[in-house]
């Protein structure tokens, strides 16, 4: 499970674009995530790259600079 985990938040740009850049539920998906990785005494050391790698997937440009 944890490795699914980390596989899904490594994919967040993927997952940005399945959504239609909805920010509101990327940020829910991510935080979920996150929350469940910890709940297992697990935490992801590049959760901020892969976090940005999602932001800069959204379409409008303004928002992603």
């Amino acid at each position: 499970m944890v490795s699914y985990i980390r596989r899904t938040l490594s994919e967040l740009d993927d997952y940005m674009t399945s959504i239609d850049y909805n920010v509101t539920t990327f940020k829910e998906f991510v935080r979920l995530h996150l929350d469940t990785l910890t709940a297992r005494g697990e935490s992801s050391s590049d959760v901020m790259f892969n976090l940005f790698k999602g932001y800069l997937a959204a379409q409008d440009k303004e928002f992603s600079t």
